[in-house]
């Protein structure tokens, strides 16, 4: 599935639902989100309480017109694909 979002909306964001399959509490800051092969500096926030199912809320603000591949940065283990996004330019 791919999420669409706009290049001019200046609150762009989606949010992504991670889940820890060993049951840890997700909690860890900085969150580092990348596109594509890019570095990582999205902004991302946790939202809600800790546990291991959580809602991420990545913020696309000045991400380039096109599709993107998410991938979350995961401390001790092996970075994690988000999802897919496109940009569209209205």
């Amino acid at each position: 599935m791919t999420n669409t979002v706009y290049f001019d909306d200046p609150d762009a964001s989606w949010t992504f639902t991670v889940t820890d399959k060993a049951g840890n509490d997700l909690d860890w800051t900085p969150v580092e989100v990348a596109a594509d092969s890019g570095p990582y500096d999205l902004t991302a926030t946790w939202e809600d309480v800790p546990s291991a199912s959580r809602k991420l809320k990545v913020s696309l603000a000045g991400l380039a017109a096109g599709m993107h591949r998410l991938y979350l940065k995961v401390p001790g283990g092996n970075d994690l694909t988000l999802g897919s996004v496109y940009v569209r330019v209205r």
